[in-house]
């Protein structure tokens, strides 16, 4: 993209830097989706967009927040989850509980059809 010929500043990987606004270094310059360096999923790349118009267009200087994130794996059985991981809300300093279930007889026992 010739990145390299401006002042655009990119983070150590190579992804745009931007603002909790989606804001660039530069004046009147968003980005969002995976240009940035957020979670990979197009939903988080909508949710962006989205805010990254209303602040460009409409001045409304929203957030962005992944506090409540959801997210998925498509696999059998699928793997989701929402929310900060047991790591984050550590750091934070938030109460929380963990429940896991092994891949063995335990998700055997989940996926059994009935009747």
């Amino acid at each position: 993209m010739g990145l390299h010929k401006t002042t655009l500043q990119l983070t150590n990987s190579g992804h745009i830097q931007v603002n909790e606004l989606l804001e660039t270094n530069l004046q009147n310059i968003y980005a969002a989706g995976d240009v940035i360096n957020t979670p990979s999923f197009v939903y988080t790349a909508a949710y962006e967009g989205k805010i990254a118009v209303d602040n460009a267009f409409a001045g409304s200087a929203k957030k962005t927040d992944y506090t409540s994130l959801p997210w998925v794996v498509f696999t059998d059985p699928q793997i989701a989850g929402a929310g900060l991981d047991e790591v984050q809300a550590a750091a934070k300093n938030i109460p929380f509980e963990v429940s896991k279930l092994t891949f063995d007889r335990d998700v055997a026992k989940l996926s059994c059809c009935a009747g």
